[in-house]
């Protein structure tokens, strides 16, 4: 199994904290932006890009990643819903790390 980081603050962050853009992805980074205003969210964390990238190793999904990749064609929306039922069965197939979950 690949290394999963050592700090959990790399794995995971609170809505409240400071979230980018390149750390949390474009919905988490929102959802702070949200709480941070004083919006009415959920309590909740995100997952992170590290914690994501350590779920992908652990489960050895870049390969089928990169394989779905090469199938797309531009414009050909049936091979982009194949190739997205395709990994979405392999995410939920796959083992959540223990060192993630415990994050």
């Amino acid at each position: 199994m690949a290394e999963i980081a050592n700090n959990i603050a790399d794995l995971i962050r609170p809505l409240n904290a400071p979230l980018t853009l390149a750390y949390a992805g474009g919905k988490g980074a929102n959802l702070g932006v949200m709480v941070r205003a004083g919006l009415p969210v959920p309590g909740g964390f995100v997952v992170t890009t590290d914690g994501y990238h350590a779920f992908v190793a652990a489960n050895a999904l870049a390969a089928p990643i990169a394989q779905q990749w090469q199938t797309l064609t531009p414009g050909d929306a049936t091979a982009f819903e194949r190739a997205s039922s395709v990994l979405r069965a392999a995410f939920v197939e796959a083992a959540f790390p223990p060192e993630l979950a415990s994050a």
